[in-house]
């Protein structure tokens, strides 16, 4: 773990809302799943259910994004990182993640997809019924496994005042189970009462709040995330959303507008502590190799609006460094070290108020 660096910019926040590092190490093989967080317009549509005057489920025939026009639902795409990214849920939230999040791998440098979803209560029950279907559109299909199918859930982790029903079948039928905590939400160690595994067999939950007049927000009181992907040249050079960083693997302004690089974006909130982003991060984003000669990939940097990051050629963010964006094939260290497939950990700030609804690139 790492000591709370020094702010790169003054702040009027500089609270947490954990107390681990803001230090982290992703691995590869779970940054690529992440990549799949995007658009919350792929999320479908919620409606009364006429079997209960007040539980929320979703109806077959609509994708509208039924998260942006209520104004007590949320769906937050993440990724979990320890001691980036909590793991654990607001009041009236949940955690849904395709892996075991309290695993002792966890803590051990991997990233994790991990939404979260948020009722409020002051006009509602408090019931939010999410079938199959839904599980399949969350996040464009986050969700998805080759072998499993798109039951591949491992993680339900509830937060203050909310229980989870899970089922094995897809409209809430089948097999059931309820989840009061966290540690009761490791499905590799949650079992129906057939003794049956819940691991990869939930199809349908039914998330139950009791908090009483209370809402986390649309942001999920979430304030860093990570998102991955393959993107284009044409869309690596779009504005970057306040608060974020997005870095490349190849330098988009020489290519053509429908060549690919691999890119990443980390963003955050003036609420969180300063970010330390070291090489094994770096590694896990698919910007320095995993194998071979463990060489640096980054060749880009954009930043937006708010956020301040500096980049440096040391592996845990020290010595030679550079700020600001740069396009980094002709950009050189003060030691003359060319910056360009040279960056090895970076340090950001944020002063933004929100971060993106999304995980689109």
């Amino acid at each position: 773990m790492n000591a709370e660096q020094t702010p790169l910019l003054p702040t009027e926040d500089q609270s947490t809302i954990e107390s681990e590092s803001k230090s982290f190490g992703l691995s590869a093989k779970y940054a690529i799943a992440a990549g799949s967080l995007l658009c919350l317009g792929a999320v479908a549509a919620l409606a009364y259910d006429s079997s209960s005057t007040n539980a929320l489920s979703m109806p077959s025939t609509t994708n509208l994004a039924v998260w942006d026009i209520a104004d007590d639902l949320a769906f937050c795409p993440n990724t979990f990182v320890y001691g980036i990214t909590p793991r654990t849920a607001a009041q009236g939230c949940v955690v849904i993640s395709k892996d075991d999040l309290f695993d002792p791998i966890a803590e051990t440098g991997v990233a994790m997809p991990a939404s979260h979803l948020c009722i409020g209560s002051s006009d509602r029950d408090g019931l939010l019924k999410v079938t199959f279907d839904m599980i399949k559109q969350m996040g464009d299909g986050m969700y998805y496994d080759d072998t499993t199918g798109y039951h591949s859930l491992s993680g339900i982790s509830p937060g203050q005042d909310v229980d989870v029903q899970i089922f094995s079948g897809m409209n809430f039928d089948g097999k059931m189970a309820t989840i009061k905590a966290n540690e009761d939400g490791r499905l590799p160690t949650k079992f129906y009462e057939d003794g049956s595994t819940a691991n990869d067999n939930v199809n349908s939950f039914i998330i139950m709040s009791s908090a009483d007049h209370f809402f986390a927000g649309k942001d999920c009181a979430l304030n860093s995330q990570v998102c991955t992907g393959v993107i284009s040249a044409e869309e690596a050079l779009k504005e970057v959303p306040a608060g974020c960083t997005l870095i490349t693997s190849r330098d988009p302004v020489p290519l053509r507008g429908a060549a690919q690089t691999n890119a990443a974006r980390i963003c955050a909130t003036k609420r969180s502590p300063d970010i330390l982003v070291d090489n094994v991060a770096l590694t896990a984003l698919d910007m320095i190799h995993d194998n071979g000669d463990k060489k640096s990939q980054v060749s880009y940097i954009k930043n937006g609006k708010q956020i301040k990051v500096q980049y440096y050629e040391s592996k845990s963010g020290d010595g030679e460094s550079l700020l600001g964006t740069h396009e980094l094939n002709h950009k050189k260290y003060s030691n003359g070290h060319i910056v360009n497939d040279n960056v090895y950990s970076m340090k950001l700030h944020s002063d933004a108020s929100v971060l993106p609804k999304s995980c689109e690139l």
